[in-house]
């Protein structure tokens, strides 16, 4: 036998050959199994895996459907405010259309009032002209009026004096007068005496 010579015997060696056949056997069986399960393994953690990335997809998908539902939200009120904003827009259009119009109308009522206050500052201009001419007239010929004044009472006064000279001089002529009078009548008195006497020594 092989334990008594050390070499098997040619029927051992087919019995041999026959158990590590099947030995083989066995082991590509353990093999295939073992990589079955490792598979089986491989694949139940790959559908793990793929559980837990669908329900990561899935929590993200909520998450999504959330912020999606948020953003609708937000653009329902940004969509309120859009129409909030385009009416004050409207609004503030019409009230400035509505501000040009009265600037407008204030500039055409501004331009009037500074064409009337033009005209009225070239009238007030040409009246005080006229007053200062008038002015300047009046004042000059209250001057001529005080020189004429002053002359005539300068020849009023001087008349005045010519008078009295005059009433003075015809007063020496009448006292001359009356005492040549007297005198003449004294020396016809004297003459008429004279002849008297003369008459009377004859």
């Amino acid at each position: 036998s092989f334990l008594h010579s050390g070499r098997p015997s040619v029927m051992e060696r087919g019995s041999l050959g026959g158990v590590d056949s099947t030995v083989r056997e066995k082991e590509l069986q353990a093999q295939r199994i073992k990589e079955h399960v490792v598979e089986m393994a491989n694949a139940q953690k790959r559908a793990q895996d793929a559980s837990r990335v669908l329900q990561d997809n899935l929590r993200i998908l909520e998450d999504m459907k959330r912020q999606l539902k948020g953003l609708e939200m937000q653009l329902a009120e940004q969509r309120v405010a859009t129409q909030l904003l385009e009416r004050d827009r409207d609004q503030l259009r019409a009230e400035e259309a509505q501000l040009e119009e009265q600037i407008r109308s204030r500039d055409v009522m501004f331009q009037e009032l500074r064409k009337s206050r033009d005209e009225i500052d070239r009238e007030l201009t040409r009246v005080l002209s006229e007053g200062e001419r008038q002015k300047n007239a009046m004042e000059a010929s209250s001057r001529d009026f005080s020189r004429q004044t002053q002359s005539m009472m300068e020849d009023i006064d001087q008349s005045k004096r010519k008078v009295s000279q005059l009433a003075d001089s015809l007063k020496s002529k009448e006292q001359f007068v009356l005492e040549t009078e007297a005198r003449a009548r004294q020396q016809k008195a004297a003459s008429a005496s004279r002849e008297a006497m003369e008459r009377e020594e004859m």
